[in-house]
């Protein structure tokens, strides 16, 4: 059984801190009630799990470590994390063009740094991977034209020249029964040009000053000039 923590401990034995832990562990507490209760720190909490748990590990191993092969193992992690944020700083240092970061800021790291991976870059940068791969540019394609139907607009709008795309596909549809959509008949128009000119709705004026009275229907007829 864990022995139980008072309210005040003035001395936290090996005894005491496992079974914080344990309890941490469990779920019975949280880091931030043991912090609260206890007066520590949440980083003395920490290190006092993450050295249960390797001591933990440590014991179920079928050939465990010594004391020295823990100690030179936690130094190589604590090497490891500062070299990660020494390489965090040296990305940061050589973007410095603030933010947002650029696609470019994001190859111009990587070029002056070609040991940082490019998923480190892209976290600390804040930018998608898809950014630093440059899309190669796809040469320009004329749309293709179905040259029948082609001949059939035309010889409809020559026949019929105040007609839109509507009109015209509807003769082809209903009159000539051919198998099309609007929208193609409307992209081929687009294509050559061939849209009628449309008037612009412009605001007219009207006449004021002289109120048309008639006493009974079809008594005063009126046009607009």
């Amino acid at each position: 059984m864990t022995e139980e923590i008072p309210e005040t401990v003035q001395r936290w034995t090996a005894k005491r801190r496992s079974a914080l832990v344990v309890s941490i562990l469990k779920g019975e507490t949280s880091v931030q009630e043991a912090r609260r209760k206890h007066g520590l720190t949440v980083a003395e909490i920490e290190d006092w799990k993450e050295k249960f748990l390797s001591g933990a590990e440590n014991a179920l191993r079928s050939k465990p470590r010594d004391e020295e092969a823990l100690k030179d193992e936690q130094i190589k992690r604590v090497k490891q994390k500062v070299g990660e944020l020494v390489l965090d700083m040296d990305i940061l240092k050589e973007a410095r063009e603030g933010t947002p970061f650029r696609p470019g800021d994001e190859r111009r790291v990587k070029e002056a740094l070609p040991h940082a991976s490019e998923r480190r870059v892209c976290r600390l940068l804040e930018v998608p991977r898809s950014a630093m791969r440059e899309r190669p540019s796809r040469p320009g394609v004329s749309p293709k034209v179905n040259d029948f139907l082609r001949g059939r607009i035309e010889d409809l709008i020559k026949q019929h020249p105040t007609y839109g795309y509507r009109r015209i596909w509807a003769l082809l549809r209903f009159r000539h029964r051919l198998k099309v959509n609007k929208k193609t008949v409307y992209r081929i128009l687009r294509l050559k040009g061939w849209f009628c000119h449309q008037r612009r709705h412009t605001p007219r004026p009207r006449a004021r000053g002289r109120i048309s009275r008639a006493g009974e229907s079809n008594e005063r007829w009126a046009m607009d000039v």
